[in-house]
């Protein structure tokens, strides 16, 4: 076997047949190599103004996306592109007094997959513009993008428009970096809309306070065709601001930490789409107490989406939004602000304390309520009111002052996870519509008290159910119109029953498994009664008046 060797061509894992009576014929695309090209057009010594020209780099050629362009610029020049581009990286470097340099997209589409660089390196009065122009004009930074200029009274800005709004967009698809003197253009000179859409974690850094940062003056969006984690972070005392609409779109997050992200001036809607989140760290620059972001005037909060408050310091929940599912954490308080209402779910983390103020502000919840920190009831009323089932547990005992649920969908005290927990209503107990549950019956079995601080009746066409050793403590009379399954659990009277007012058993014929009479309580039966296990009077008295037909089974 003969062997083919072409200088300059090597073949691998491949078979070359040729016979006398054909000619194969080899067509190899030529490699695109990454070539580094400089900027010798206007501002750099040249006079050409066209960015896809050729000859206005060096080497002389069109950039390509492979390329890594430099562009350092010494005197003022107003660039343009001339057909949409793709390019590897950008880095744009300024010196001098009072110049200007603008790299201007127009109605192009401009991509940089590499790192984008755009720094004053020395002089006063200068500014970098990277501007985007109208629909379909657009500018996607698909690398790192940082900004800055070495004096004060200068500014480098790659959000920017040349001549006034447009409805062109900026995507960041990786981080963005606002170093001393990094900003955008002022407020009027915005693109309509400004996207983050990394495919992970991006953070946005702010380590200016000369310059306030705008973003979209239609809208600014939290992920697009991604779900990034947007972070901010920085140094900057100052903030940055948008002018139009803010969405955090489905399963995106925006994570303020302690930065703002305020609308400039009143008016536009906040959104969170469908498994979105936002997280606060702060105690201040926004909505009272929190870095909520202020000067919204609508809030479109969907029930899947969530507000996380999570600063080490403390904080005031806004009370405005109606809330899809809201968690506080970290240690410190969370104060209400006024009446919330929240559609999901309501999570109380490690070390957090949910407090509804010193104003006893009502908690309306549509979802499950899972307390794993410190709930301060105060003299407050929590509602849940949705028609679907909803659960109340966590790894903490949770005490209510007044709890009200009259919608159906079942309410289960205890959930599948932690039991063992005790729940307590210490005002009063408002329960109509639904089934109610004590204790979890799934794998692993687990047991829950919830301690009721008046009378109990269950409604007609209505079950009690309790789970496994589950315990009910009564400080009222019991009213049986409805179902009651005791399972293994224990009834407890041990309110301040006497002779005189005794707590009562009321209602149609019941079955407990267990009951206990406590507190130095006095029960009165009124009924029938089956005790499946045991009757026992620990530090009260039962008993059956003799001007009664009713009957006391004990086994």
């Amino acid at each position: 076997m003969k062997s083919l060797s072409i200088p300059g061509l090597t073949l691998r894992g491949c078979v070359l047949a040729m016979t006398a009576a054909a000619v194969v014929t080899f067509a190899f695309a030529a490699p695109a190599w990454a070539v580094a090209r400089s900027w010798i057009g206007a501002g750099a010594g040249g006079a050409g103004t066209d960015f896809n020209t050729g000859t206005n780099w060096n080497p002389n050629g069109i950039p390509t996306s492979a390329d890594d362009l430099t562009m350092t610029i010494t005197a003022t020049a107003y660039v343009t592109l001339s057909a949409d581009i793709t390019v590897g990286s950008l880095t744009i470097s300024l010196s001098g007094n009072a110049k200007a340099f603008e790299l201007d997209a127009q109605t192009y589409i401009f991509t940089i997959n590499g790192a984008t660089s755009a720094n004053i390196t020395s002089g006063n009065n200068s500014q970098i513009y990277i501007d985007v122009g109208n629909s379909p004009g657009r500018i996607n930074y698909n690398g790192n993008v940082t900004a800055g200029a070495a004096s004060a009274n200068s500014f480098a800005a790659p959000i920017c428009t040349y001549s006034g709004q447009t409805t062109g967009t900026v995507t960041f698809r990786a981080d963005l970096t606002f170093n001393a003197s990094g900003g955008t253009c002022a407020n009027t000179y915005k693109p309509a809309t400004v996207i983050f859409d990394g495919t992970g974690t991006q953070t946005v850094t702010d380590n200016d306070n000369n310059w306030m940062k705008y973003f979209g003056y239609s809208s600014t969006l939290i992920g697009s065709a991604n779900t990034p984690t947007a972070v901010w972070a920085g140094t900057t005392t100052g903030g940055t601001q948008i002018s139009g609409d803010l969405t955090v779109n489905a399963n995106s997050t925006l994570d303020l930490t302690t930065k703002t992200l305020n609308r400039s001036a009143a008016g536009g809607t906040l959104a969170l789409n469908a498994g979105a989140a936002m997280k606060l760290a702060a105690g201040s620059g926004g909505q009272t107490g929190s870095n909520f972001p202020s000067n919204f005037t609508t809030f479109t909060l969907n029930a899947a989406s969530t507000v996380e408050y999570n600063g080490t310091v403390a904080q005031t929940v806004f009370a405005t939004p109606t809330y899809g599912n809201l968690t506080v954490a970290n240690n410190s308080t969370k104060t209400a602000g006024n009446a919330l209402t929240v559609a999901g779910n309501v999570l109380i983390n490690p070390t957090a304390t949910f407090d509804v103020s010193a104003s006893n502000f009502a908690l309306s919840v549509g979802g499950n309520w899972t307390n794993d920190g410190t709930f301060n009831a105060r003299s407050g009323t929590a509602t849940f009111n949705a028609t679907a089932a909803k659960t109340i547990g966590g790894s903490q005992d949770t005490t209510f002052f007044n709890l009200t649920h009259t919608t159906s969908g079942d309410i289960k005290f205890g959930d599948a996870t932690t039991g063992g927990r005790t729940f307590t209503i210490a005002g009063t107990f408002n329960w109509s519509g639904s089934n109610l549950i004590i204790g979890n019956s799934a794998a692993p079995a687990l047991s829950d008290t919830l301690a009721l601080p008046g009378s109990l009746t269950i409604p007609a066409t209505f079950a009690l159910t309790m789970y496994n050793s589950s315990t009910l403590k009564l400080k009222g009379d019991w009213t049986n119109s409805g179902t009651f399954n005791a399972g293994t659990g224990t009834v407890e009277f041990n309110g301040s029953g006497t002779d005189l007012s005794p707590q009562t058993i009321n209602g149609s014929l019941t079955t407990f498994y267990r009951v206990v009479v406590s507190n130095n309580s006095t029960v009165k039966l009124n009924v029938d009664a089956n005790f499946q296990s045991e009757l026992v009077p620990t530090a009260g008295q039962f008993y059956l008046p003799a001007t009664t037909s009713s009957w006391i089974n004990v086994p």
